[in-house]
């Protein structure tokens, strides 16, 4: 219940339908990061999914992301495996970051963090 509720808040102002909604608690998408996770292709496929909610989330994803970043297009998934010590590392990390909710952010951030500096010796 508390994910639907979680769910409810982040994507019903959106608009998209209650079965919309249901089919992404179902896979515990509850939240824009949880979003983040999957291709567009992904979630298109779970059922329950309509096309004018599919174009509802490409729309927020791409609203949400930074206007420096100069992107065009929705965030695409990329699957990176990591050692133990480094997953231990990043998530050490997390912790003394504010506004860092999940794994997954902390690694765009780490990648973030090492583009602009590796921008600088350039």
């Amino acid at each position: 219940m508390l994910n639907y509720k979680l769910a409810r808040s982040e994507f019903q102002p959106l608009g998209i339908s209650s079965r919309s909604l249901n089919a992404l608690v179902s896979r515990n998408i509850c939240t824009r990061n949880d979003l983040g996770q999957f291709t567009e292709h992904e979630i298109a496929r779970i059922p329950g999914i309509g096309a004018a909610s599919l174009a509802k989330l490409r729309a927020y994803l791409r609203k949400e992301l930074p206007s420096e970043a100069g992107l065009d297009e929705a965030p695409r998934g990329v699957t990176v495996q990591f050692q133990p010590a480094s997953i231990q590392a990043i998530e050490s990390w997390a912790k003394d970051q504010e506004g860092i909710t999940s794994r997954a952010e902390a690694v765009r951030r780490l990648v973030d963090l090492g583009l602009k500096s590796d921008s600088k010796k350039s």
